[in-house]
């Protein structure tokens, strides 16, 4: 009850300040509006944060004037998920259980389970309803094919990442054989990090269930892949960064993680989709403390 009268006084306030009715363009465009909103004293951090997480999970809530043209999606939205474990014990609990839920692993009946060759990753995913993945299979397995593709990316992403350029590995071990992966309909992210309790230091992954509708990309076997690709290698760089930081780099993580992508694959590109708003590509002239704000679009 708290979230919804939450809810509705956001709506009220948005709507009294006259705002409504001009739609985002992007989500680097919806987070610059946001904390514009916070600075101006019209919103508070508490209340942009719900917003964050509408954008992320649950659009239909979003006031008009913040409901994104398309699928205008965010690079990641694991930076929003940093910002709600550092704030969780200070939210209102009836807020926290709301975010929190958006964040919990899905306990359906229908999900499959699918380890990949090297054993470190566990893919959970179904193949009905609003989360299912592709349903072809080519090689006959008995797995779909994108379920194959996406294990063999998270292996593929530890080998460049830990075993070849040395980056903290996630505390695999006999007890913690493996790491958790997610492929669910994600409405505006292409993906996320979270921690979890046991062991220290591990995270868990949830990756789209297809990737259909995304932004265009340079990879050679299509678009869906291709950022399929370089969101594995983007949201393991997260997991390597908690393992070894418990991400206390601030804005640099997300930096971090975008420069993931173009060394584990370098041909996709995927990230030219989000040079034009505010990065140093397209403001050179901005500061790099500037940068690391409006990396959260990235």
């Amino acid at each position: 009850m708290k979230f919804r009268l939450m809810l509705g006084t956001l709506a009220a306030l948005l709507l009294a300040a006259g705002m409504a009715g001009a739609a985002v363009q992007s989500g680097a465009e919806f987070l610059d509006i946001v904390q514009q909103r916070v600075d101006g004293g019209e919103i508070t951090a508490d209340e942009a944060l719900v917003l964050k997480f509408q954008y992320c999970f649950d659009r239909a809530q979003l006031p008009a004037d913040l409901q994104p043209v398309g699928m205008a999606p965010l690079k990641c939205g694991t930076e929003i998920v940093m910002e709600f474990e550092k704030r969780r014990a200070d939210l209102d609990p009836a807020v926290a259980h709301q975010l929190a839920s958006y964040l919990e692993m899905p306990q359906d009946a229908a999900t499959d389970i699918y380890l990949s060759p090297s054993g470190k990753f566990r893919v959970s995913y179904t193949r009905v309803g609003n989360d299912a993945v592709p349903p072809a299979d080519t090689d006959g397995s008995g797995v779909p094919d994108f379920v194959e593709d996406c294990a063999d990316y998270m292996d593929y992403s530890f080998d460049i990442e830990c075993t070849q350029l040395g980056f903290k590995s996630p505390p695999f071990s006999a007890s913690y054989p493996y790491m958790n992966i997610s492929l669910n309909n994600l409405e505006g992210i292409y993906g996320f990090t979270q921690p979890v309790a046991n062991p220290p230091g591990m995270t868990r992954i949830t990756l789209d269930n297809d990737f259909i509708g995304f932004p265009p990309n340079d990879d050679p076997d299509g678009n869906a892949l291709g950022a399929a690709k370089v969101t594995a290698a983007h949201e393991f760089k997260h997991s390597t960064q908690y393992a070894g930081s418990r991400w206390s780099e601030g804005g640099w993580n997300e930096l971090d993680a975008t420069w993931s992508e173009d060394i584990v694959y370098p041909a996709t590109n995927d990230y030219f989709n989000y040079l034009s708003f505010g990065s140093p590509i397209s403001d050179p002239d901005v500061s790099l403390d500037e940068c690391f704000r409006l990396a959260r679009g990235m």
